[in-house]
């Protein structure tokens, strides 16, 4: 919505979310309730409602910017959009293979091992999507580089 704002146009944005927000409130009252395999979605179906929204919007304004400038950069995007979705499925696995790994070495019965677990999961999910990213030559973390760079120069001085 950024390259919108910059470009002064307000409202295709707008209008564009008001819609994504409809086909999420939409989603939300029916995929909770969609049966598959006799059993209804439930909060599965609020997560895939929300995440279908969303990802339609992001077409929707991706498709409004394209048709208002031509090409931006396509390729240069897409290729951006395939490393980071690489990147992200990976760490989901890495996410859950951790959440298993830890389970049966702590107490699941107590905060303290649901969070000890939530954690590692967190930490090794961050690690291997930072990883990869750097090693897929991501653009995006090579700018995060620089800003903690600059950051943590700045703190040294």
């Amino acid at each position: 919505a950024r390259s919108f704002y910059a470009r002064h146009d307000t409202k295709t944005p707008v209008i564009i979310s008001l819609f994504s927000v409809a086909l999420n409130v939409v989603g939300s009252l029916t995929l909770p309730n969609l049966v598959i395999n006799g059993e209804p979605l439930g909060i599965v179906g609020l997560v895939l409602a929300f995440s279908l929204a969303n990802l339609i919007n992001m077409v929707w304004l991706f498709a409004a910017l394209h048709v208002q400038l031509g090409n931006v950069d396509d390729h240069r995007m897409m290729l951006s959009l395939t490393k980071i979705v690489v990147a992200t499925f990976v760490m989901a696995i890495v996410v859950q293979a951790a959440k298993y790994t830890v389970a049966p070495i702590v107490n699941m019965q107590t905060t303290v091992g649901v969070a000890t677990q939530a954690l590692a999961a967190t930490v090794a999910g961050i690690g291997v999507y930072f990883l990869l990213a750097i090693w897929l030559h991501s653009e995006e973390i090579d700018i995060i580089r620089k800003k903690v760079t600059r950051i943590f120069g700045v703190l040294k001085s």
